[in-house]
């Protein structure tokens, strides 16, 4: 519980300091959180992706995906709904498949990175950006706290055992005081909540499939890297437009 703990605050803290004060060391940061994602995701495929082609593919992809991320393109319009359809579609075409596609779950996992990413320079927007982290671990963690003392309905037995109706009621709790005491508009809260325990379930779904109990150990106590974001990738997308599309 320990390491756990420990782990877990330096997690934040990094988080934290990347969004609430934005830098160069933003993009080395959320750089090495994409590359422990992009490792991670080998795991999934069928046949496992060796650590060769791993390397391989993180020394071209990264490059890459800055390299566009600085371009002046990335705002238009047209562009946002091309990456909105190329995440939907990962999303689909992996739950479709009998085996995971490495590259699909990369694409499902690196769109909500660039468009956050894209976000750090504009002051406005990061503490939003980490406030909308602290909802949905805080929904994590209430719900994980209201299955443990009073989980008695566990809806999801074989993908993910854990969950139950009492302990999502009292991560809606939470959302719903959060959005009155910050005055956040009934949409945040809503989105929170069906986002998180999509992405939460779509993830374990894909690794009950391969065979994997944790995406990695990278987090002791925690897992890997893509268990920590697997609320946030359906979460941050749905978020995003929302907030793009209302002010524009």
């Amino acid at each position: 519980m320990k390491t756990r703990a420990i782990s877990g605050i330096i997690f934040v803290f990094l988080c934290w300091w990347s969004l609430v004060y934005p830098g160069g060391h933003s993009y080395l940061i959320f750089g090495l959180f994409i590359s422990a994602i992009l490792w991670e995701a080998g795991s999934f495929s069928l046949p496992k992706i060796s650590p060769k082609g791993r390397l391989l593919t993180l020394l071209v992809f990264l490059p890459l995906f800055f390299f566009f991320l600085n371009t002046s393109w990335k705002n238009k319009p047209w562009v946002l709904l091309v990456f909105a359809f190329l995440f939907l579609l990962s999303f689909l075409a992996n739950l479709w498949m009998k085996n995971t596609r490495f590259w699909l779950l990369l694409l499902y996992f690196l769109t909500p990175f660039f468009f956050l990413l894209s976000e750090i320079k504009l002051l406005e927007k990061e503490q939003n950006s980490f406030l909308l982290f602290l909802l949905i671990w805080g929904f994590d963690v209430f719900s994980y706290l209201g299955g443990y003392f009073f989980g008695k309905t566990r809806p999801f037995k074989k993908l993910s055992p854990q969950k139950s109706i009492e302990g999502y009621l009292s991560g809606l709790v939470f959302l719903g005081s959060c959005s009155i005491f910050l005055k956040e508009p009934l949409w945040v809260p809503v989105v929170v909540a069906l986002g998180a325990s999509i992405g939460d379930l779509y993830i374990s779904f894909l690794k009950r499939r391969s065979g994997l109990k944790d995406s990695g150990m990278i987090m002791p106590g925690h897992g890997g890297l893509m268990d920590r974001f697997d609320s946030f990738t359906m979460t941050y997308m749905v978020y995003y437009f929302i907030n793009y599309f209302w002010n524009n």
